[in-house]
Order: structure tokens, then sequence, then C-alpha cells
């Protein structure tokens, strides 16, 4: 198995998600993510980068060239966006366009919130904040 066989599979199942769920998630097949973990498979560049969001890894921890996962930096909000932009992809325009309005409201709710003394204190806070309004415009792109 490959370096980036074994830290796929670390990483998944860290993630307590199958091979099907992290296919779906990546735009794979799940026959693709089981070639990467056991069949020292290699992933395109395009790929990689859509494995490494779906799991909350970096592409460097993925090919070993950091053993920093950048877990740390994950909100545990970030699954909930990628499911979210699964829905969306599959949406209605009617339902598009109700998340859309969901997610500007939210962004002003975030920008206000993140503006506060109380949240400026606790760094850790404004991390996620800041994370979650990152993921937000990841989604709307």
């Amino acid at each position: 198995m490959s370096i980036f066989g074994e830290r796929l599979l670390e990483a998944r199942k860290r993630q307590r998600i199958t091979q099907g769920d992290l296919a779906e998630r990546a735009g794979v097949t799940r026959s693709a993510i089981g070639g990467y973990e056991t069949m020292g498979k290699d992933a395109s560049y395009e790929v990689l980068v859509k494995i490494a969001r779906a799991l909350g890894v970096t592409t460097d921890y993925l090919l070993g060239l950091d053993d920093n996962t950048g877990w740390h930096k994950r909100t545990g909000v970030a699954e909930k966006f990628y499911d979210l932009e699964l829905l969306y992809d599959r949406a209605s325009d009617e339902q598009k366009a109700a998340m859309d309005g969901l997610l500007i409201e939210a962004d002003k709710l975030l920008s206000i919130l993140m503006a506060s003394p109380d949240v400026v204190k606790l760094g850790h806070v404004r991390d996620i904040l800041a994370d979650t309004r990152r993921l937000m415009g990841d989604v709307n792109e």
C-alpha cells in the first residue's frame, strides 16, 4: 500500500465514513477509492484535492509530504457544508434560491458575531466562525 493509500484509509476511518460516502463527496466511484486505498493507484490532482476537501485534510498530508493532517483546523461544521454542497447540486432552482438566501443571512450574522468583543477575546470561537464563513464561500462558488 502506498503512503497515499495508507493516509487516505486512515483519514476516512477517522471521519467514520465508508468508501461509498467518500466517493460521493469527492465525485468519484467507490471502486476508485478502493483502488487508491489498497492497490496503490494514484489520483489525479483534481481528485486528490476533492478527496482532501471531503476528508478535511491537506493534500500534503495525503501525499506524505507533511505529517500535519490539518484536522486541528477543522471546526466540526465542515462536513455539514460538504453535505450541503451535495444537496445544493441536486436541488431544484426554487430550492437553490432558498438556500442562497439562507447563506446570505447566515453570512451577515457571522459578520456581526465575529465583530463582537467577546468573540474577539475567544480566539478559537473566532477561528470557528472564520472557517464557517470560508466554507460558506466554498459552497456559494
